[in-house]
């Protein structure tokens, strides 16, 4: 009973959700559950709302699954505000420390970017690597590939064969 719920509610950091799931409504809150964002090695990670980078963006709710406390984190951004979002998620988002996932990153990306001036770094995108694994990406032309080494060799050993706009070219080139 009240000791299984007070284990549950330690092991969780402090929180004992019901059925997994904690609805983050208010800044103190936020501010509670970014410590167990910083814990976890990874996450998964999906946004909804207006995800456009226009006048009309606007993120509803930033859901985050935290595997080793089998947890969902729903942030109810329109409750919170652009600033408690950024000031409480924006160091995690921009870690390269704390591995995302994510499935067709762009859109999640340009938001956050244009709501919140926060560059999502440390993403894995899982659309782009079944892609990659696949071979459903689309390879440079043999001609094109042999002028740019022949033209600029400097530049065509610097630069990657693809560019990621959300920093994936770095994980791709390890």
């Amino acid at each position: 009973g009240e000791a299984l719920t007070a284990a549950a509610a330690e092991a969780a950091g402090g929180f004992a959700p019901k059925h997994g799931v904690r609805v983050v409504r208010r800044e103190l809150d936020l501010a509670l559950v970014a410590p167990l964002l910083h814990a976890e090695p990874i996450c998964a990670l999906d946004l909804e709302g207006e995800l456009s980078s226009g006048p009309g963006c606007a993120v509803d709710l930033i859901q985050v699954y935290l595997p080793t406390r089998d947890l969902v984190l729903l942030v109810h951004c329109a409750d919170l505000g652009p600033g408690a979002v950024r000031a409480a998620l924006g160091g995690w988002l921009q870690s390269r420390d704390h591995v995302k996932v994510l499935c067709d990153v762009r859109a999640d990306a340009e938001a956050l970017l244009h709501r919140y001036a926060i560059r999502l770094e440390g993403v894995l995108d899982v659309q782009l690597a079944h892609a990659m694994l696949s071979g459903d990406l689309p390879q440079p032309a043999a001609g094109a590939a042999v002028a740019a080494a022949t033209t600029a060799p400097a530049a065509a050993a610097a630069s990657p064969e693809f560019f990621y706009p959300t920093g994936l070219s770095r994980l791709v080139a390890k």
